[in-house]
């Protein structure tokens, strides 16, 4: 989507849909965490492998915080780069491009990752209202749009309509 008319053809994802991105990922990384810190919890007490053992959910338990981190970092950095969607993103049919169209490469999307850790980097919706983009989408200069749309700007990029020719049957 190298010009501005292709741009314009695909639709931003609204704030309902990326409300859903957020309440589905979130979900699936509180469930891997938990799960995995359950894991290693057992490992600990069955076979003294303490390395795992990260305890329970507490906001006084750094190690699980710095462990539901790691597997958020891991999760968002490992979709988005592979397939440009999560599990949210799959759900809602929206998909992360860079602003003009391209696949985002993995620079972008660490530094939207990253971007995702800031405490109450939420509060950035509440800054663009008019128009979904948010810090995690500003500073990595990606959007997330409908996944429809954009696939069909792709598939008019590469097979243009073709030129209407001249009758000659004169």
């Amino acid at each position: 989507m190298e010009n501005q008319n292709q741009i314009a053809q695909v639709k931003l994802a609204s704030h309902g849909k990326r409300a859903i991105n957020l309440i589905i990922d979130g979900m699936f990384c509180g469930f891997v965490t938990l799960a995995l810190s359950i894991a290693g919890a057992h490992l600990d007490k069955t076979y003294g492998f303490s390395l795992l053992n990260v305890g329970m959910p507490d906001i006084n338990n750094y190690k699980f915080s710095l462990f539901q981190t790691g597997i958020s970092i891991v999760y968002y950095g490992l979709f988005e780069t592979l397939t440009g969607r999560t599990l949210g993103k799959l759900v809602t049919e929206t998909r992360v491009v860079m602003r003009d169209g391209a696949t985002p490469g993995n620079e972008p999307i660490l530094i939207r990752t990253l971007c995702r850790q800031i405490p109450l980097v939420f509060i950035s919706c509440l800054f663009y209202i008019p128009i979904p983009i948010f810090w995690h989408d500003m500073f990595s200069k990606t959007l997330v749009v409908d996944n429809y749309d954009y696939m069909r700007a792709q598939k008019q990029k590469n097979n243009p309509a073709p030129a209407e020719t001249e009758n000659k049957s004169e």
